[in-house]
């Protein structure tokens, strides 16, 4: 088991993208532990060998009405309106 860190230098990807996989949960075996003593708080611990997750590349798809268009944006306002 390694730390968070230690895994994203590992595998060359960068940190912050590490953390939000263990907040979704997409990392297979990683583990929260709290810290025994000193400062409250808690490190993750990451096997060594776990696999990438699998996710979609982008953002997810805007929200479709009942006929499968999409929604229509709004439209601005005018000034002295409300």
């Amino acid at each position: 088991m390694i730390t968070a860190r230690q895994f994203s230098e590992l595998r060359k990807i960068p940190y912050t993208t590490v953390i939000f996989w263990l907040k979704k949960g997409a990392l297979a075996g990683a583990e929260k532990q709290e810290i025994p003593f000193g400062r409250q708080g808690f490190i993750w611990q990451v096997p060594d060998d776990a696999p990438l997750p699998e996710l979609p590349a982008g953002r997810k798809p805007k929200a479709k009405d009942e006929s499968g268009t999409a929604k229509p944006a709004k439209k601005p306002r005018k000034k002295g309106e409300q």
